[in-house]
Protein backbone atom coordinates (compact mmCIF):
# COMPACT_ATOMS: atom_id res chain seq x y z
CA UNK A 1 0.00 0.00 0.00
CA UNK A 2 1.44 3.52 -0.57
CA UNK A 3 2.10 5.81 2.22
CA UNK A 4 2.01 8.78 0.08
CA UNK A 5 -1.41 8.57 -0.48
CA UNK A 6 -3.85 10.76 1.32
CA UNK A 7 -7.06 8.84 1.99
CA UNK A 8 -9.16 6.61 -0.35
CA UNK A 9 -12.51 5.28 0.76
CA UNK A 10 -14.07 2.14 0.00
CA UNK A 11 -18.19 1.79 0.30
CA UNK A 12 -19.21 -1.55 0.45
CA UNK A 13 -22.85 -2.71 -0.32
CA UNK A 14 -23.07 -5.92 0.89
CA UNK A 15 -23.05 -6.67 4.59
CA UNK A 16 -18.99 -7.43 5.76
CA UNK A 17 -18.52 -10.62 8.77
CA UNK A 18 -16.30 -10.85 10.94
CA UNK A 19 -14.66 -13.69 13.20
CA UNK A 20 -14.70 -13.17 17.22
CA UNK A 21 -12.26 -14.53 19.52
CA UNK A 22 -14.92 -17.49 20.09
CA UNK A 23 -14.62 -18.54 16.69
CA UNK A 24 -18.60 -16.91 15.89
CA UNK A 25 -19.46 -14.55 13.20
CA UNK A 26 -20.56 -10.95 13.83
CA UNK A 27 -22.24 -9.35 10.84
CA UNK A 28 -22.16 -5.58 10.16
CA UNK A 29 -23.93 -3.43 7.10
CA UNK A 30 -23.25 -0.02 5.29
CA UNK A 31 -19.41 -0.37 5.56
CA UNK A 32 -17.31 2.38 4.28
CA UNK A 33 -13.35 1.56 4.65
CA UNK A 34 -11.14 4.52 5.17
CA UNK A 35 -7.16 4.16 4.52
CA UNK A 36 -5.24 6.90 4.88
CA UNK A 37 -1.09 7.25 4.29
CA UNK A 38 0.54 10.63 4.68
CA UNK A 39 2.30 11.96 8.37
CA UNK A 40 -0.86 10.67 10.24
CA UNK A 41 -1.64 6.99 8.18
CA UNK A 42 -5.02 5.86 9.68
CA UNK A 43 -6.79 2.98 8.80
CA UNK A 44 -10.82 3.18 9.88
CA UNK A 45 -14.16 1.50 9.20
CA UNK A 46 -17.24 2.58 9.52
CA UNK A 47 -20.24 0.48 10.03
CA UNK A 48 -23.41 0.23 11.11
CA UNK A 49 -25.27 -2.06 12.83
CA UNK A 50 -29.05 -2.55 14.66
CA UNK A 51 -30.13 -2.23 18.96
CA UNK A 52 -29.38 -6.00 19.12
CA UNK A 53 -25.96 -5.78 17.31
CA UNK A 54 -24.84 -3.26 19.54
CA UNK A 55 -26.10 -5.07 22.41
CA UNK A 56 -23.62 -8.00 21.38
CA UNK A 57 -20.71 -5.16 21.30
CA UNK A 58 -21.44 -4.42 24.59
CA UNK A 59 -21.50 -7.68 25.80
CA UNK A 60 -18.89 -9.54 24.24
CA UNK A 61 -16.86 -6.37 23.73
CA UNK A 62 -16.20 -7.10 20.53
CA UNK A 63 -13.81 -4.99 18.46
CA UNK A 64 -12.10 -3.89 21.86
CA UNK A 65 -15.38 -2.25 23.72
CA UNK A 66 -14.34 -3.16 27.03
CA UNK A 67 -16.46 -1.07 30.07
CA UNK A 68 -13.15 0.36 31.02
CA UNK A 69 -12.81 1.91 27.15
CA UNK A 70 -16.12 3.07 27.03
CA UNK A 71 -15.12 5.19 29.96
CA UNK A 72 -18.82 5.29 31.01
CA UNK A 73 -20.14 6.34 27.69
CA UNK A 74 -23.68 5.03 27.23
CA UNK A 75 -26.09 5.90 24.10
CA UNK A 76 -29.29 8.23 24.65
CA UNK A 77 -32.06 5.48 23.66
CA UNK A 78 -30.40 2.44 22.13
CA UNK A 79 -33.26 1.33 20.32
CA UNK A 80 -31.84 2.03 17.06
CA UNK A 81 -29.30 2.02 14.31
CA UNK A 82 -26.15 2.81 16.07
CA UNK A 83 -22.73 3.50 13.65
CA UNK A 84 -19.47 2.54 14.86
CA UNK A 85 -16.25 3.73 13.91
CA UNK A 86 -13.41 1.41 14.60
CA UNK A 87 -9.92 2.21 13.68
CA UNK A 88 -7.39 -0.62 12.68
CA UNK A 89 -4.94 -1.77 15.27
CA UNK A 90 -1.72 0.10 14.90
CA UNK A 91 0.79 -2.22 14.19
CA UNK A 92 -1.99 -4.30 11.61
CA UNK A 93 -1.64 -1.20 9.98
CA UNK A 94 1.94 -0.65 10.28
CA UNK A 95 2.01 -4.00 8.91
CA UNK A 96 -0.10 -3.18 5.88
CA UNK A 97 1.87 0.43 4.81
CA UNK A 98 4.95 -2.05 4.87
CA UNK A 99 3.47 -4.25 2.56
CA UNK A 100 2.49 -4.43 -1.39
CA UNK A 101 -1.04 -4.59 -0.22
CA UNK A 102 -4.05 -2.23 -1.52
CA UNK A 103 -6.67 -1.03 -0.46
CA UNK A 104 -9.06 -2.78 -3.05
CA UNK A 105 -7.26 -5.69 -2.01
CA UNK A 106 -8.21 -4.97 2.17
CA UNK A 107 -11.71 -3.97 0.67
CA UNK A 108 -11.76 -7.85 -0.82
CA UNK A 109 -10.36 -10.19 1.78
CA UNK A 110 -13.24 -7.79 4.11
CA UNK A 111 -15.88 -9.16 1.68
CA UNK A 112 -14.54 -12.39 0.91
CA UNK A 113 -14.53 -13.00 5.20
CA UNK A 114 -10.77 -14.27 4.73
CA UNK A 115 -9.04 -15.93 7.78
CA UNK A 116 -5.57 -16.92 6.57
CA UNK A 117 -2.61 -14.29 6.62
CA UNK A 118 -2.53 -10.47 7.26
CA UNK A 119 -5.61 -10.10 5.50
CA UNK A 120 -7.11 -12.49 7.28
CA UNK A 121 -6.45 -10.76 10.52
CA UNK A 122 -8.62 -7.61 9.17
CA UNK A 123 -11.65 -9.79 9.67
CA UNK A 124 -11.53 -10.19 13.26
CA UNK A 125 -13.13 -7.97 15.49
CA UNK A 126 -10.01 -7.90 17.89
CA UNK A 127 -8.32 -6.28 14.85
CA UNK A 128 -10.43 -2.94 15.40
CA UNK A 129 -10.26 -0.09 18.04
CA UNK A 130 -14.24 1.30 18.56
CA UNK A 131 -13.30 4.91 18.91
CA UNK A 132 -16.73 6.24 18.25
CA UNK A 133 -20.08 5.12 18.41
CA UNK A 134 -23.26 6.94 17.28
CA UNK A 135 -26.88 6.65 17.66
CA UNK A 136 -29.39 8.46 15.44
CA UNK A 137 -32.26 9.70 17.23
CA UNK A 138 -36.11 10.28 15.64
CA UNK A 139 -36.90 14.23 15.52
CA UNK A 140 -39.81 15.31 17.33
CA UNK A 141 -42.69 15.22 14.47
CA UNK A 142 -42.72 19.27 14.27
CA UNK A 143 -38.76 19.07 13.42
CA UNK A 144 -39.04 16.17 10.81
CA UNK A 145 -37.54 17.71 7.64
CA UNK A 146 -35.42 19.99 9.75
CA UNK A 147 -32.23 17.74 9.93
CA UNK A 148 -30.86 15.02 11.95
CA UNK A 149 -30.06 14.63 15.87
CA UNK A 150 -28.07 11.84 17.23
CA UNK A 151 -25.87 10.86 20.06
CA UNK A 152 -23.11 9.06 21.35
CA UNK A 153 -19.78 9.44 22.77
CA UNK A 154 -15.94 8.32 22.16
CA UNK A 155 -14.23 6.05 23.85
CA UNK A 156 -10.66 5.66 25.69
CA UNK A 157 -9.19 4.29 22.05
CA UNK A 158 -9.93 7.76 20.47
CA UNK A 159 -8.27 10.06 22.71
CA UNK A 160 -5.14 7.38 22.46
CA UNK A 161 -4.85 7.45 18.52
CA UNK A 162 -5.06 11.37 18.95
CA UNK A 163 -2.35 10.92 21.67
CA UNK A 164 -0.43 7.86 23.00
CA UNK A 165 -0.02 4.99 21.36
CA UNK A 166 -2.84 2.67 23.00
CA UNK A 167 -1.76 -0.15 25.47
CA UNK A 168 -1.20 -3.12 23.27
CA UNK A 169 -3.88 -6.53 23.38
CA UNK A 170 -2.25 -9.12 26.16
CA UNK A 171 -0.74 -11.85 24.11
CA UNK A 172 -3.13 -14.47 25.35
CA UNK A 173 -5.97 -12.41 23.35
CA UNK A 174 -3.91 -12.16 19.77
CA UNK A 175 -3.26 -16.45 20.54
CA UNK A 176 -7.05 -16.99 20.84
CA UNK A 177 -8.11 -14.20 17.87
CA UNK A 178 -5.23 -16.06 15.29
CA UNK A 179 -6.90 -19.41 16.77
CA UNK A 180 -10.55 -17.80 16.04
CA UNK A 181 -9.27 -16.44 12.15
CA UNK A 182 -8.25 -20.00 10.99
CA UNK A 183 -11.06 -21.66 12.38
CA UNK A 184 -9.50 -24.17 14.84
CA UNK A 185 -11.27 -25.95 17.31
CA UNK A 186 -9.80 -25.09 20.78
CA UNK A 187 -9.19 -25.26 24.74
CA UNK A 188 -8.24 -22.68 27.06
CA UNK A 189 -6.48 -23.61 29.47
CA UNK A 190 -5.90 -21.36 32.05
CA UNK A 191 -4.80 -18.02 30.90
CA UNK A 192 -1.51 -18.81 29.50
CA UNK A 193 -2.35 -21.95 27.37
CA UNK A 194 -4.37 -22.96 24.22
CA UNK A 195 -4.54 -26.08 22.91
CA UNK A 196 -5.43 -27.54 19.50
CA UNK A 197 -6.25 -30.70 17.97
CA UNK A 198 -4.63 -30.43 14.30
CA UNK A 199 -5.54 -32.77 11.23
CA UNK A 200 -2.80 -32.35 8.46
CA UNK A 201 -1.88 -34.25 5.41
CA UNK A 202 0.64 -36.56 7.10
CA UNK A 203 -1.31 -37.02 10.13
CA UNK A 204 -2.98 -35.27 13.43
CA UNK A 205 -1.19 -33.96 16.31
CA UNK A 206 -1.73 -31.90 19.45
CA UNK A 207 -0.78 -28.17 18.71
CA UNK A 208 0.02 -26.12 21.84
CA UNK A 209 0.62 -22.18 22.50
CA UNK A 210 1.76 -20.74 25.93
CA UNK A 211 2.36 -17.14 26.63
CA UNK A 212 4.20 -15.18 29.02
CA UNK A 213 3.42 -11.32 29.37
CA UNK A 214 6.13 -10.93 31.87
CA UNK A 215 8.65 -12.33 30.19
CA UNK A 216 7.04 -11.35 26.70
CA UNK A 217 7.11 -14.79 25.65
CA UNK A 218 5.09 -16.81 23.30
CA UNK A 219 5.78 -20.61 22.76
CA UNK A 220 4.77 -22.83 20.11
CA UNK A 221 5.02 -26.28 19.88
CA UNK A 222 3.58 -29.12 17.96
CA UNK A 223 3.45 -32.54 19.98
CA UNK A 224 3.79 -35.83 18.12
CA UNK A 225 1.11 -38.45 19.26
CA UNK A 226 3.85 -41.07 20.17
CA UNK A 227 6.38 -40.84 22.86
CA UNK A 228 9.95 -42.02 21.80
CA UNK A 229 10.98 -44.97 24.21
CA UNK A 230 14.22 -44.43 26.56
CA UNK A 231 16.12 -47.40 24.45
CA UNK A 232 15.61 -45.06 21.30
CA UNK A 233 15.93 -41.31 22.65
CA UNK A 234 19.70 -40.75 21.94
CA UNK A 235 19.44 -42.18 18.51
CA UNK A 236 17.06 -39.95 17.32
CA UNK A 237 17.53 -36.77 19.68
CA UNK A 238 20.59 -37.47 17.16
CA UNK A 239 18.98 -37.39 13.97
CA UNK A 240 16.29 -34.28 15.36
CA UNK A 241 19.66 -32.13 15.59
CA UNK A 242 21.00 -32.80 12.28
CA UNK A 243 17.10 -32.28 10.97
CA UNK A 244 17.08 -28.72 13.11
CA UNK A 245 19.94 -27.44 10.96
CA UNK A 246 17.65 -27.45 7.74
CA UNK A 247 14.34 -25.55 9.75
CA UNK A 248 13.58 -22.40 9.40
CA UNK A 249 10.20 -22.88 11.86
CA UNK A 250 11.58 -23.80 15.11
CA UNK A 251 13.64 -26.58 16.70
CA UNK A 252 12.68 -30.68 17.38
CA UNK A 253 13.58 -31.59 20.59
CA UNK A 254 12.83 -34.93 23.20
CA UNK A 255 12.05 -34.64 26.70
CA UNK A 256 14.12 -36.97 28.56
CA UNK A 257 12.19 -37.75 31.25
CA UNK A 258 9.20 -39.16 29.17
CA UNK A 259 9.93 -39.32 25.64
CA UNK A 260 7.55 -36.88 24.34
CA UNK A 261 8.55 -35.29 20.98
CA UNK A 262 7.72 -31.80 19.79
CA UNK A 263 8.79 -29.36 16.87
CA UNK A 264 9.15 -25.87 19.59
CA UNK A 265 8.95 -22.27 18.02
CA UNK A 266 9.61 -19.10 19.94
CA UNK A 267 8.55 -16.10 19.62
CA UNK A 268 10.20 -13.07 21.63
CA UNK A 269 7.92 -9.40 21.78
CA UNK A 270 8.28 -6.50 23.30
CA UNK A 271 6.25 -3.50 25.12
CA UNK A 272 4.16 -3.11 21.64
CA UNK A 273 2.96 -6.53 22.28
CA UNK A 274 2.68 -9.61 20.53
CA UNK A 275 2.32 -9.16 16.82
CA UNK A 276 -0.51 -10.95 14.97
CA UNK A 277 0.71 -11.40 11.25
CA UNK A 278 3.99 -12.59 12.67
CA UNK A 279 2.19 -14.73 15.50
CA UNK A 280 -0.01 -16.32 12.57
CA UNK A 281 3.37 -16.58 9.69
CA UNK A 282 5.46 -18.29 12.76
CA UNK A 283 2.16 -20.99 13.77
CA UNK A 284 1.93 -21.95 9.91
CA UNK A 285 5.28 -22.29 9.78
CA UNK A 286 5.26 -24.88 12.64
CA UNK A 287 2.64 -26.48 11.43
CA UNK A 288 3.83 -26.84 7.81
CA UNK A 289 7.44 -28.88 9.10
CA UNK A 290 5.82 -30.86 11.43
CA UNK A 291 2.89 -32.36 9.12
CA UNK A 292 5.79 -32.85 6.73
CA UNK A 293 7.63 -35.07 9.63
CA UNK A 294 5.15 -36.17 11.51
CA UNK A 295 4.29 -39.91 9.48
CA UNK A 296 7.86 -40.35 8.88
CA UNK A 297 8.86 -39.56 12.82
CA UNK A 298 5.93 -42.33 13.56
CA UNK A 299 7.40 -44.87 11.56
CA UNK A 300 11.13 -44.15 13.32
CA UNK A 301 9.45 -44.98 16.64
CA UNK A 302 7.77 -47.48 15.80
CA UNK A 303 11.24 -48.93 14.63
CA UNK A 304 9.32 -49.60 10.90
CA UNK A 305 12.41 -47.52 9.26
CA UNK A 306 16.14 -46.60 10.37
CA UNK A 307 17.59 -43.02 10.41
CA UNK A 308 19.09 -43.38 7.20
CA UNK A 309 15.73 -44.18 5.40
CA UNK A 310 13.98 -41.09 7.16
CA UNK A 311 16.87 -38.56 6.31
CA UNK A 312 15.72 -39.79 2.68
CA UNK A 313 12.46 -39.73 2.69
CA UNK A 314 12.58 -36.36 4.15
CA UNK A 315 15.17 -34.64 2.22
Amino acid sequence: MDPTIDETRLAFERPLRFVTLDGRTFEVRSAELRVRGGESPRGQLRFRVDAAGYAQIIERSLFNLYPLVRDAGELARGDGDVEVIADLRPELLADLFSSDIEAEAIAEALVEHRREGLLGALCATESWLAVSIVEALDLPPELRGAGTLSTGYQTAWARGMLGATPAPAPARDEVRAMFARQGWHTEAIGDTLVRAAIEGEHGEWVFLVTTDEAAAVCTLSSIHPDDVPEARRAEIAAFLAARNRELDAGAFDIDPDDGELRLRSTILFGTEGLPPSLLERTALANLLAFDEHVDVLARLIRGEIDVAAASSQLS
